[in-house]
């Protein structure tokens, strides 16, 4: 795959690990303020499974192609450890959105981190 290819999807990667990110962290506190409470039922869960579905299947080709890539672990253990904080905060409803985000930016620094890898070739 070129480093092209590798690059786009590392950049997808980012920005929809940040939208989650930014969703679980933003949507309690406007829920609470009443801002969009009417969507509440209706939206979310639809986003919330639609983000993860995104943001699991381009973990899992980033994952593949920057080890073939760079070779590097530590990328990979962050994208697979922020999909896990995503999955605990689905099972775990009362502090769900707090861990969600933190899964979140995790992924986000993981995709982050596997594309600078790849953008400067690092293989050591």
């Amino acid at each position: 795959m070129s480093v092209i290819k590798r690059h786009k999807i590392d950049q997808l990667g980012i920005l929809t690990s940040g939208l989650c990110a930014l969703h679980c962290a933003a949507l309690p506190v406007l829920l609470s303020l009443g801002v969009f409470g009417s969507l509440d039922n209706q939206l979310h869960g639809t986003l919330e499974i639609s983000v993860i579905v995104v943001s699991a299947l381009l973990g899992t080709w980033s994952i593949y192609n920057g080890l073939r890539g760079h070779g590097k672990i530590y990328p990979q253990l962050l994208i697979g450890s922020g999909a896990l904080v995503i999955i605990l905060g689905l099972l775990i409803p009362s502090i769900g959105h707090p861990l969600m985000a933190v899964g979140g930016f995790t992924l986000l620094y993981g995709h982050w981190l596997n594309w600078r890898l790849v953008a400067t070739g690092k293989s050591e």
